[in-house]
């Protein structure tokens, strides 16, 4: 069975088109489209999910790749909330953290 995946606001919308903008400024990023979401990839890693129409778990925020794994937690994206245009500076860093973890 295929897991739901909540809608988006339009603000959530605009929000993650501002940091796949960056993204895309990056060395090797590449972005393709999967279950209502953006895919960012270094090179063949994927590395984060961003909000296009769809999200996971939580309709504002963005998925990023785990790359370590947790002891008993099969899920393998960290979800990390971007509530606001406040939140976009630290989202914007765990982007980075996790595209250079992808390198």
């Amino acid at each position: 069975m295929r897991p739901k995946f909540p809608a988006v606001s339009d603000e959530m919308r605009r929000r993650s088109v501002m940091l796949e903008h960056e993204a895309r400024t990056w060395p090797g990023t590449r972005c393709g489209k999967m279950f209502g979401m953006v895919s960012l990839y270094r090179k063949d890693a994927i590395f984060a999910l961003l909000p296009a129409t769809r999200a996971i778990e939580n309709p504002n925020s963005i998925a990023l790749r785990r790359q370590k794994p947790i002891a008993g937690n099969t899920h393998k994206w960290d979800i990390f909330p971007v509530a606001s245009d406040k939140e976009l500076g630290a989202a914007l860093e765990r982007l980075r953290k996790a595209y250079e973890a992808a390198g």
